[in-house]
């Protein structure tokens, strides 16, 4: 009887510790792959403190033998990186826009502040906000462009106002019809991209929710994770959650307002 429960322990902790190990290695690879994500970030140029603490925090867990925790921690870098991606191009995006416009002869110096205010977000790593500021810039170089179109048929319109004036009802039909076209489509067009974005952040939500449903119930029904794996872990989820809440309020706004 000794020997069978002596087998039995052996058995247990060679289980033990292949699941240890096991973790380690994962958590090893997912801090390995978050260097790597910071050291193409460093190379593209962006901004890496934020991405930076949370791989030493990561690595502290690791050496700790917290290696879930170290492991979700290192994913997040990750996640990051993309962020700084996506605003990127973004960035890009507003930057041929104003070049564009200003070519054209559009006076842009209106959404410059906007346009700075963002970029100094993301030089700091505030990604969420600096994407903010860049979708407002945006959507402000669409109205000039817009406004500034409409201002210009106006005055050639003028111009040849001697020559049309017999038509001026069917000129000012026609403007209204373009005005209100116009107007229309690009509202439509800026409420359904703005659903679209809100649809995704409540997604975004439901699955961080559901990591920490399952979170908080191997701490509290199976007992299979630690405190400080599951305080941390309900530290990220309800920092990532306040970032959704911050994006959405600002979509939401432009719904309201729209």
């Amino acid at each position: 009887m000794y020997r069978g429960s002596l087998i039995i322990m052996v058995l247990i902790i060679l289980s033990v510790s292949t699941a240890t190990a096991m973790d380690g290695e994962k958590a090893s690879q997912a801090i390995q792959d978050a260097e790597n994500a910071i050291n193409e970030m460093q190379d593209m140029g962006y901004g890496v403190t934020y991405a930076n603490d949370t791989l030493r925090e990561a690595k502290n867990l690791f050496d700790q033998g917290y290696y879930e925790a170290a492991e979700a921690l290192a994913e997040n870098v990750q996640e990051i990186k993309e962020r700084a991606t996506e605003v990127d191009g973004l960035i890009n995006q507003v930057e041929s826009k104003i070049y564009d416009l200003s070519f054209k002869g559009y006076d842009t110096s209106s959404v410059s502040p906007i346009f700075e205010a963002g970029f100094s977000e993301f030089a700091v790593d505030n990604y969420l906000d600096a994407e903010a500021f860049m979708i407002e810039t945006l959507d402000r170089l669409d109205d000039l462009e817009a406004g500034e179109s409409l201002k210009r048929i106006w005055e050639t319109r003028l111009d040849l106002l001697s020559v049309f004036l017999d038509y001026l009802w069917l000129l000012i039909i026609l403007f209204l019809f373009v005005l209100v076209i116009g107007f229309r489509s690009k509202e439509d067009a800026d409420m359904k991209k703005w659903k679209e974005s809100v649809m995704r952040l409540k997604e975004e939500g439901k699955r961080i929710d559901k990591s920490l449903a399952d979170a908080q119930k191997k701490y509290f029904e199976k007992g299979s994770m630690s405190k400080i794996d599951y305080d941390l872990l309900s530290r990220m989820h309800d920092y990532r959650i306040s970032l959704i809440n911050r994006k959405m309020s600002v979509l939401k706004r432009r719904l309201k307002n729209h």
